[in-house]
């Protein structure tokens, strides 16, 4: 049996990922060919990784399962597969497309939260489903998950594991790159790569943080700005924002040099 780590490297070798829409396309055109799957949903996600959600009615759950590889393998070949709990599944395709799926049942489609209707075969889900992105909310989630990306940064630093290290760091900077984005673009909230969108300035930015040899010493630098910049935020999306930590985990930077 190949490991994930084996996996995901034969994955990159592969090349290219085809586009996000390319992919979902083809397993819900499956799933509609039959009317086990009455509803289904995407959700935003920090990586490559494609997030969907199916609704089918309790009764039809054996069926759903049994079904259900046969709607990923409408897409390709499914070269890795693991199942967690009972609702979810996560495949990594010939091509090193990684999707997590997962099922709920009609009760709980109301728990769902920022997500895309891709379809509602009767309509029955719209208005619980199709709940709008708050974009104050959207962006002061954006800077506290930045915040705590740096909190990790620092324990990794600290740790000496350059491998969790170099991980936080990435994670940190696509957050950096929603916030931009999103408060440009409101219609960029659900954007596959946000760092494609970005206007010149941030993107510049950006790429100083992952070039940079000296990134404590950079991160520091770039905190100090940001804070100025979220002082000039309005006050209906600053107070949404954890400031206290933010500083928290500035000083916790600034220990560091």
């Amino acid at each position: 049996m190949q490991t994930f780590i084996n996996v995901v490297q034969y994955s990159l070798e592969r090349g290219i990922f085809m586009s996000r829409q390319e992919v979902i396309s083809k397993i819900i055109e499956a799933m509609q060919k039959e009317e086990i799957v009455e509803a289904c949903y995407t959700k935003e996600s920090q990586s490559d990784k494609i997030i969907m959600y199916v609704v089918i009615n309790q009764k039809e759950l054996n069926q759903y399962l049994e079904k259900r590889n046969q709607y990923l393998e409408s897409y390709d070949y499914i070269l890795f597969q693991k199942d967690f709990g009972d609702n979810k599944t996560i495949c990594i395709f010939d091509d090193g497309v990684c999707i997590e799926l997962k099922h709920m049942f009609l009760d709980q489609v109301k728990s769902l939260k920022n997500c895309v209707t891709l379809f509602d075969r009767y309509d029955q889900f719209s208005l619980s489903a199709k709940e709008e992105l708050n974009k104050n909310q959207l962006l002061a989630e954006k800077v506290d998950l930045f915040s705590y990306k740096i909190y990790e940064i620092v324990r990794a630093y600290k740790t000496k594991n350059v491998i969790l290290f170099n991980l936080k760091k990435i994670e940190a900077l696509g957050l950096l790159a929603d916030y931009y984005v999103i408060k440009k673009d409101d219609n960029a909230l659900l954007s596959e790569n946000s760092y494609i969108n970005l206007d010149k300035e941030s993107k510049l930015e950006i790429d100083k943080l992952v070039k940079t040899s000296e990134i404590i010493k950079e991160l520091n630098y770039f905190l100090i700005k940001f804070e100025k910049e979220l002082m000039q935020l309005p006050i209906s999306i600053f107070s949404l924002i954890n400031m206290d930590f933010f500083k928290h985990v500035k000083k916790d930077l600034i220990d560091l040099l």
